[in-house]
């Protein structure tokens, strides 16, 4: 999957309700009648594809870790996020004396190569941005659902609009975007930047196995 195979064909990418809230169709069943329409497929897919938002021009790794983002299941995404709440709170995790306790964060996170990154780097500080003082799962979960928010609101308009549309409504919780000139907002980009490369790496190892 990629930015230029949804360009071409998008209806092969945008869900049923999400191309009735595009069309402003307040009939359900015509919507899903002009969907399953195999005559239609072109016209709606001319449709889509004059109703995506163009793409920025980015660097080429910006570009890659977007699409990667972009085009990653809810599971994945979920994954990504849970990575980068262990990085953001790296200070709670360092912290942490039982053994037992970091497993259960580690497995919790699916990686545990997490460790290594809070070993060797000097990690960005928030400014307003809440962080964790100790350690739970219960916790860490909550806070990984808003790492999420936040993580699709810092995306491009573009690139945001592109994931959104993959997935019915109300999928996620909605996507929080820092205000502009936020200094939160570069650290918050530094943490994904950290974890992205843990999280597309642990996906092709689940791939190979």
């Amino acid at each position: 999957m990629s930015f230029a195979k949804m360009s071409a064909r998008p209806s092969e990418y945008v869900v049923p309700d999400q191309f009735q809230a595009m069309t402003g169709l307040n009939n359900p069943a015509l919507a899903v009648s002009l969907w399953q329409t195999p005559m239609l497929r072109l016209s709606i897919d001319d449709f889509l594809r004059d109703s995506l938002l163009p793409l920025p021009q980015l660097p080429g790794d910006t570009a890659s870790m977007y699409e990667s983002i972009v085009f990653s299941s809810r599971d994945e995404l979920l994954r990504l996020a849970r990575i980068q709440s262990v990085l953001i709170n790296f200070s709670a995790v360092i912290s942490t004396t039982q053994s037992q306790r970091l497993n259960t964060v580690i497995e919790w996170c699916g990686d545990a190569r997490v460790l290594d990154v809070l070993r060797k780097r000097n990690l960005p500080a928030f400014t307003a941005f809440p962080v964790l003082s100790s350690l739970s799962i219960d916790m860490l979960e909550l806070y990984a659902g808003h790492v999420l928010t936040h993580l699709i609101g810092v995306l491009p308009k573009a690139c945001r609009q592109r994931l959104m549309l993959r997935f019915p409504a109300g999928t996620f919780a909605g996507e929080k975007v820092f205000p502009a000139e936020d200094p939160d907002r570069q650290a918050f980009e530094a943490y994904m930047r950290l974890a992205v490369p843990i999280w597309s790496s642990g996906e092709a190892q689940h791939a190979q196995d």
